[in-house]
């Protein structure tokens, strides 16, 4: 019989709200686990069933494990070694469809990212209230993520257009050092009229590890469409979609209809809400996972 508890582990700084999102999803399912912060790229133990976000910060993996699984599928960190990796594990969940079925792997399956619950209430004198403040919008066009030339490239364009037609651009491509966070990145986003989605990869799955979180904002986002159409659909009622060559047009058209934008911020938290509460794939993949193994309740 495995232990007392599922533990969810991470490593790098950058997927811990993926790692609490999860947790929030099994403490609303009524589901015992723990998270826990791994500083060492070593998991051990065989007493229980780890959850491990992003597999590739990892030399050692624990005999009990799912993958959750984060990666592009044409990133630098998908090598032979990742993918036996991902043989390995229980179960991969993955949040693509098409990573899903094109991994060849035991329980590969889709599931949509998960975020932290506290993006949408906050407490306030003892109860919960949905998030309503209302920052001024005072950055027309907000990009940030890490360096890549077609990024570089559309960092040139973007910030031309701000200087020759007097809208301030906010186009942030900066190495891991330099990554922003929690209270700074939430300031950006919410004065931000529009905020682009980029991809890092030109044959990437929809970045929703990027679009949730600035959904759960209410942010107005464009984003060039993606190699998983089950996503891009997903996403489509409330992110506005150009291809990578027409993302400036796209965006001038967006900045000049304050009603498209308005719509597009409330069908932002909308959806998302939608998402992150419906714990019905999170249920369906556990049950998938866990059918022949026991867990103490």
């Amino acid at each position: 019989m495995l232990g007392d508890v599922l533990v969810i582990s991470w490593f790098h700084k950058v997927l811990e709200e993926t790692a609490v999102g999860y947790s929030d999803a099994l403490f609303l399912l009524g589901i015992p686990h723990r998270l826990e912060h791994c500083i060492s790229r070593e998991l051990t133990g065989s007493s229980h069933i780890f959850i491990v976000i992003g597999i590739h910060h990892y030399k050692r993996l624990p005999k009990f494990f799912i993958a959750v699984q984060t990666e592009q599928a044409g990133s630098t960190w998908v090598t032979p070694q990742f993918k036996a990796k991902l043989q390995r594990a229980l179960a991969v969940w993955d949040f693509s469809k098409v990573h899903a079925r094109d991994w060849t792997c035991k329980r590969a399956c889709f599931l949509p990212t998960r975020i932290p619950m506290s993006t949408f209430f906050e407490p306030k004198d003892g109860s919960i209230e949905a998030n309503t403040d209302k920052p001024i919008k005072d950055i027309d066009i907000l990009f940030f993520g890490g360096p890549h030339e077609r990024r570089f490239h559309m960092k040139k364009i973007f910030e031309n257009m701000g200087t020759n037609l007097g809208f301030k651009v906010v186009f942030l491509v900066v190495g891991e050092s330099e990554f922003i966070y929690e209270d700074e990145r939430d300031a950006l986003v919410d004065r931000a009229k529009l905020v682009l989605n980029v991809h890092f990869w030109s044959n990437a799955a929809l970045e929703t590890h990027r679009l949730s979180y600035l959904m759960s904002r209410g942010a107005c986002v464009l984003s060039e469409p993606s190699c998983d159409s089950v996503l891009d659909a997903m996403y489509s009622e409330s992110v506005q979609f150009a291809p990578y060559n027409a993302l400036p047009q796209a965006a001038l058209k967006i900045l000049g209809d304050d009603r498209l934008r308005a719509r597009s911020e409330s069908k932002a938290l909308e959806l998302n809400f939608r998402h992150q509460f419906d714990l019905r794939p999170i249920q369906a993949a556990l049950k998938l996972t866990l059918g022949n193994l026991r867990i103490k309740k």
